[in-house]
């Protein structure tokens, strides 16, 4: 993906775009787990309760509009970084 695309995209400068981008740059990413999956994985990493129903009410769900090629990316890279 273009970073200036996703930059404007996103709403974030293009220097924030090629801030995470460089940090994670090819590093390989993971796949995020099924929503239905993810309960049990924030239970065996002991996350508070409260700190999980707040992830599990962002956690996207596929084919959502909300979920942008923009989003999975930032996403994408994330994962990839840590």
């Amino acid at each position: 993906m273009d970073l200036d695309d996703i930059a404007a995209r996103l709403g974030v400068s293009v220097e924030n775009v090629d801030r995470v981008h460089g940090l994670a740059g090819d590093l390989p990413s993971a796949p995020l787990p099924a929503k239905a999956d993810a309960p049990a994985i924030l239970a065996r990493l002991a996350v508070r309760p409260d700190d999980a129903a707040e992830i599990m009410a962002g956690w996207p769900d596929p084919g959502s509009p909300l979920w942008t090629a923009e989003l999975r990316w930032l996403l994408d890279r994330s994962i990839a970084l840590v």
